[in-house]
């Protein structure tokens, strides 16, 4: 649901401008500045982050190598690794997705 919500916020000319820039940048700044750093797919994603204990979430925008924008949405609870080895987890899902190529 929380990827559907953010696919209509692209779609929307009104709200999608602002709304993008107000994510971090994956590899520049905000809580994403560490994460996603030093290879092609840095810069390629904007998302905002959450923590709580046992809960990592990732919620936002990416490009994918053939220049398409994908809305996403990762909520992981429960989980018997650190948030650092979930966050992990999470960068390499992502760079999965920005690798993807229907071409």
């Amino acid at each position: 649901v929380l990827a559907a919500v953010l696919a209509a916020v692209y779609r929307n000319f009104k709200w999608q401008p602002e709304f993008i820039a107000s994510l971090p940048l994956a590899g520049v700044d905000g809580t994403l500045e560490k994460r996603l750093q030093g290879d092609d797919t840095s810069r390629c994603l904007r998302a905002k982050t959450g923590r709580l204990k046992k809960v990592a979430a990732l919620s936002g925008y990416l490009c994918t190598r053939d220049k398409r924008i994908w809305a996403f949405s990762m909520l992981m609870n429960d989980f018997p690794a650190s948030i650092e080895q979930v966050q992990r987890l999470q960068d390499e899902i992502c760079k999965l997705m920005i690798n993807f190529s229907a071409e």
